[in-house]
């Protein structure tokens, strides 16, 4: 399963990057920066299809008994060590990083230990 780490690690990451115009957007209007948020009728939109992919990776299991997968407690290890070695000017990677962990909420919440966990890393890193 190296290649689904590569793709999780070094491909996903990157990609949830706020772009140029998108910072541009937030700068100067702030209404179409929303609208691209929210814009689900592009189906080729790379961030769209970046974010189910990670959500679908996620949630691969090895056995219906088994709720968590190993691939979402391996890149929430991952997003934790990126978040705590987080300095610098730039915002953006920090967005990136946390905009990865919401969009694994739903997956988080299938456990008691997971929602404890995920309260106390915000708390510690926002």
């Amino acid at each position: 399963m190296p290649h689904i780490q590569t793709i999780l690690y070094d491909l996903t990451l990157p990609l949830l990057l706020m772009t140029q115009y998108e910072a541009y957007a937030w700068q100067n209007d702030p209404v179409e920066y929303v609208r691209l948020q929210v814009d689900n009728s592009n189906s080729w939109n790379v961030k769209r299809t970046n974010e189910e992919m990670i959500k679908s990776i996620c949630n691969i299991r090895q056995t219906r008994k088994n709720k968590i997968s190993p691939h979402l407690q391996n890149y929430l290890g991952l997003l934790v060590d990126q978040l705590q070695n987080q300095n610098g000017e730039d915002p953006r990677p920090k967005e990136a990083l946390m905009h990865a962990f919401g969009l694994l909420s739903s997956h988080m919440a299938q456990t008691a230990e997971y929602e404890k966990h995920a309260e106390q890393m915000l708390i510690t890193y926002v």
